[in-house]
Order: structure tokens, then sequence, then C-alpha cells
């Protein structure tokens, strides 16, 4: 994380639906609207708060043939960073658009939002996924109380947001990895997203701290579950407990596997 004292050059905002499984796609709509003190401050305030700084640490998915330079997405959000308005416009849109294909019917419409900042040469770019909800309006005047219902409300404070951030210079070594907000994907396995890690960003989890620790207890109680042999399950509940004991600080999986257990 670079230098706080960033500079908010462009924000972008985008309402979507579930496209994957539509019989009929809905139509992807919004652009780049003003930069207000208002919207400023209250993204600050959510960046702080959520401490996405120090969020689960992601790094894009290379598959044959593919390398970070050549990464679609990376490029996408180099573009948004430091494209002028046009490109940054063109590359904006194609996020939104691979966003709705990847959410299902499971997902409530959202509002993605994007906000780029600048710092000299860095930039960092944030996407939030606010998704859509209803709410009440209350009123109350000299004729009573009023209650209106509201269908177009995006809530920042929801557990089922989404959020990434990239930051770095527009260098091989810049937006290799991110930061990413997903209460639904780490949970206590530690398990990736189906759309917003990996089918949208086209991550995959950094396996170091806290969410490598996230993933072998998931694994370790999966397998724990999915076995019948009683000898079996008493070999992984006893490895559960010579890790927690252990004074070694540092495992990879091939270790773990290796050290306490047996058979298949």
């Amino acid at each position: 994380v670079f230098m706080p004292q960033l500079k908010l050059v462009r924000i972008h905002a985008y309402q979507l639906s579930p496209r994957r499984t539509a019989t009929t796609p809905a139509a992807v709509v919004g652009g780049k609207f003003p930069i207000s003190t208002a919207i400023r401050n209250s993204l600050d305030d959510l960046f702080v708060k959520s401490g996405l700084a120090t969020q689960a640490e992601v790094d894009f998915r290379l598959s044959a043939g593919t390398t970070i330079g050549t990464h679609p997405v990376r490029r996408l959000l180099l573009r948004f960073s430091f494209g002028r308005a046009t490109t940054a416009a063109a590359a904006s849109q194609e996020l939104s658009e691979k966003l709705a294909d990847s959410m299902d019917y499971r997902s409530p419409p959202a509002l993605l939002m994007m906000t780029c900042l600048e710092n000299n040469a860095q930039r960092r770019t944030i996407m939030w996924a606010f998704p859509q909800e209803s709410g009440f309006q209350f009123r109350s005047d000299t004729a009573g109380a009023r209650i209106r219902l509201l269908k177009d409300i995006f809530s920042h404070s929801s557990r089922l947001r989404k959020a990434a951030m990239f930051e770095g210079r527009s260098r091989r070594s810049g937006f290799a990895s991110g930061r990413i907000i997903d209460h639904q994907a780490i949970g206590s396995s530690g398990a990736g997203a189906d759309y917003w890690v990996d089918k949208f960003l086209e991550c995959q989890f950094a396996l170091s701290g806290i969410m490598g620790t996230r993933r072998l207890a998931g694994y370790l109680r999966y397998a724990h579950g999915a076995l019948r042999d009683q000898a079996d399950k008493d070999q992984v509940f006893s490895t559960i407990l010579a890790i927690r004991t252990s004074p070694t600080r540092y495992w990879t999986y091939q270790r773990v596997a290796n050290r306490f257990l047996a058979g298949a």
C-alpha cells in the first residue's frame, strides 16, 4: 500500500443484472460520473472500515499460453487506470459486462463502482460491487406517518458486497496481485468464490498467512466429514491436534500430508 495522499481521478458506475443463466440478458447501463465530495468521503470511509488494504490476497490465474502481461482482466484494469478517458470508459464497460456474464440467478442485481486514484506514477483501482436491496423510507409530518418502499437501493454495508483492489505502476510488476473482500467466499473453508474471484477476476487466492491457514483447516474438515472409516477419521483428527500443538509455524500441504497422513 503506497502513500495515503491519493488523488481521485475517475469514477465509473454500472447497474447490472446476472446474465450467465438468463434467457434474455439485460443490458448493462452506466459510465463515468462527476466526482463529488460526498461520494469521495463515503468511499474513503468504506475503504478504511472494510480493511480492504489488508484483506485476502489474490493473484491472477495464468493458464497455458497466458502470461501476466496478456492476462485479460489485468489488461482491462491497466487500461482503466492509465488510459485516456475513452480508453478507460471502454475498459470499464467491458469489465462490467464481464461481471454480469459471470453472475447467475443466485446473485442479486448489483451496482459496480470503479474508482481510480493516483499518486505520481502509481495508480490504485478499486472495484466495489454493491447488491441491490429494498428498504423503507419513513417520513412524518402534520398529516401523519408515511412509509414508502424503495427498490432501487444498492447497499454498501451488506455482507453480500464484493470488492477488489489492484495498485502499482504501468509495468510488469504493477497490478500483478490484489486484495479482495468476499464474505461468501472466505468462510471457514476459504474456498474460492464461484464468480467474483474465479469467473470475473480470473484470480486465485494467494496461499499465505490467514488464507493458507483457513484453506488447510477447510480441507481437513472436509476430509474428516467425507471419510467413512473411523480409523481414517481418527487420523485426520489427530493431524488437526498435532498441527495446533506443533512449534512449527510454517507448513506446506505436502509437508502436512507426508508427516501426519498415511494411506489413501
